[in-house]
């Protein structure tokens, strides 16, 4: 016999056409729906929720109506048995009317694959009474699926963030630093709270900015998708360090950067050593003016600039006077001392973008661009004067010396920079055949 008015009105509905039209109306859902008594039993489940219990059953007919649904999760056993506890008591809730709706996600897998649900039940209300609960179940698995997959890259995203080895911040389109891990803060020095506190180019060294400024906008501007540059930063503690940046945009909806993802790897050590490097590469180790080879090239350089704008280029050879006598007297280490004041006068005499270089012996190098060669004279006649007034005190000597100078001006006729170092030794020749202690132009002869 029926034992609620719920149950009543179904078996009336059932004896009768509306009971067709309710039917039809629920097996149309896509959703799982049952309908429970208030005593918790099910009175009418819909076509989804059978075709689900004959999938879950392993094809066997299962005839719900009649089962008390909160019995059944009260004694669910298994890895979900909690969250079957847990719609046991919402759905009492519901049906005491203490709570107007009920929902919780909960897994409920097969053994052949993973499933979520949304469960939510609503009081069913006749005349005012509530008679029972309708329930929904609801396939949730893609959204979890989705939701666990986002979670799961957050995660793999968030400890490669924090755990990188280098330096990493999230930059927004104004250059504020959004977020920076623990590698970046034990770069510059800073707390993450102080540099979010900063922009992205306000640890930038000052002779930097330019070329930071411009790659950043060019990102911006979707003129790139990412850069990569090596630059000098500064710590807190005013320390400039090499490093070497990649920055790539994050896009937003509309393709627009939503944020930056900015990479810092600190390479001041690998930059003091290529310094290092190229300085003993290209440097006389006793002088400290360019060796030969890197002297040379730096010629070759600004003879084929010269040749491209028209403008002028002066050569000088340099050579210091009775050197052999000055070691044969007084010993290699005074000479050594003589070959790096030497050097030191020539720097002195010399503009900034001048070049010297040490092409072997006492036989110095001296490049003079955007020079005519009334200027390279005064330059020479300079450095003879300077050497000339100098006293190389070496304790028990007082040693002196005098240097000849050949002088020699880029002609239009030059093919190489050979040809120009040719004239200035020919002429520095001449210097020392008449007289020594004196610059003498290249002049061709009669």
């Amino acid at each position: 016999m029926p034992s609620s008015r719920l149950q009543r009105t179904m078996a009336t509905l059932q004896a009768n056409e509306g009971y067709l039209v309710f039917k039809q109306l629920i097996d149309s859902l896509m959703e799982h729906v049952v309908i429970l008594d208030t005593d918790g039993t099910i009175v009418a489940v819909n076509k989804a929720w059978t075709d689900f219990s004959l999938r879950n059953f392993g094809g066997k007919t299962c005839n719900m109506e009649g089962i008390n649904y909160l019995s059944v999760c009260e004694h669910a056993t298994g890895p979900a048995s909690r969250e079957a506890a847990a719609v046991a008591n919402g759905l009492r809730d519901v049906l005491c009317g203490k709570f107007l709706e009920f929902r919780i996600e909960y897994p409920c897998h097969s053994p052949t694959e993973k499933r979520w649900f949304l469960l939510h039940a609503a009081p069913l209300m006749i005349d005012g009474n509530i008679q029972g609960a309708v329930v929904f179940h609801i396939p949730v698995t893609e959204r979890m699926e989705a939701e666990h997959a986002l979670l799961l890259s957050e995660t793999r995203f968030t400890n490669a963030f924090n755990y990188a080895p280098i330096g990493m911040a999230l930059v927004s389109p104004e250059g504020r630093f959004l977020k920076v891990n623990p590698s970046l803060c034990d770069m510059f020095g800073y707390s993450a709270s102080e540099l979010e506190s900063m922009r992205f180019w306000d640890l930038t060294h000052a002779e930097d900015l330019d070329a930071s400024h411009s790659h950043f906008q060019a990102l911006l501007d979707n003129r790139v998708t990412s850069y990569r540059l090596e630059k000098r930063y500064v710590v807190k503690d005013g320390t400039p360090i090499w490093g070497r940046v990649s920055v790539s945009a994050a896009p937003d909806s509309d393709g627009g950067p939503l944020h930056l993802v900015a990479q810092i790897e600190d390479i001041d050590r690998q930059k003091k050593l290529e310094q290092e490097l190229t300085h003993l590469a290209t440097t006389d180790p006793l002088t400290g003016a360019c060796n030969r080879r890197h002297f040379l090239a730096r010629a070759d350089e600004e003879f084929y600039r010269s040749k491209r704008y028209g403008t002028p280029l002066s050569f000088l050879m340099a050579d210091i006077d009775h050197f052999k006598n000055i070691n044969d007297r007084y010993g290699h280490a005074v000479g050594d001392v003589v070959l790096k004041d030497f050097t030191r006068i020539i720097c002195v005499c010399l503009r900034q973008s001048d070049t010297i270089g040490r092409l072997g012996g006492e036989e110095f190098g001296i490049l003079l661009p955007e020079t005519e060669v009334a200027d390279a004279l005064t330059i020479a006649q300079r450095i003879i004067n300077a050497m000339a007034e100098t006293v190389f005190d070496q304790g028990n000597y007082n040693v002196s010396a005098t240097v000849s100078i050949g002088i020699a001006t880029m002609r239009e006729n030059d093919v190489s920079i050979a040809d120009l170092s040719k004239r200035a030794d020919d002429a520095l020749y001449t210097s020392k055949d008449t007289g020594r202690n004196r610059a003498t132009v290249f002049r061709e002869k009669d």
